[in-house]
């Protein structure tokens, strides 16, 4: 079902979209959900939410990709499977990489003039967040597995 996901997630933000873009519509193309309307959602995530240095794009592209796959479809339905898979992202992934904000990651703050630059000038985006996206795609290639549980 998700062969070389992560792979995906890579090429995508290699072409031009970025971290929490990538992760989503990867996904949804698999699900053969709207590419656009992921995108769009996906947009105000990127940079640690809007170049805030918060929360990783990749990271929080994950979370609402799982949400695409396994989230609820009204009210009555439960949260708990979900959110389960959820909480293994975010484990595996700050295994993984370190940590879960993009300040952390990247080792500067990118809301900052000085941490932009540096962001910028060591080309992190390429030496440091493709690598992000791609590990992102690869977790969530082994929690939407079938078997995989929450």
């Amino acid at each position: 079902m998700m062969d070389n996901l992560g792979r995906r997630c890579r090429e995508l933000f290699e072409s031009g979209c970025y971290c929490a873009e990538s992760v989503v519509i990867a996904v949804a193309e698999r699900q053969g959900l709207p590419t656009d309307m992921a995108m769009r959602m996906a947009t105000g995530f990127c940079g640690g939410i809007s170049r805030t240095g918060g929360l990783c794009g990749a990271l929080t592209g994950g979370i609402m990709a799982l949400g695409l796959v396994g989230g609820r479809e009204s009210a009555a339905d439960d949260h708990k499977p979900l959110y389960g898979k959820v909480a293994r992202f975010i484990g595996e992934f700050e295994q993984r990489l370190g940590a879960t904000s993009c300040s952390g990651l990247l080792g500067c703050d990118i809301s900052t003039g000085e941490g932009a630059r540096e962001f910028a000038s060591s080309d992190l985006e390429t030496r440091v967040c493709a690598g992000i996206t791609e590990t992102a795609g690869t977790i969530l290639e082994t929690l939407l597995a079938p078997e995989a549980t929450g």
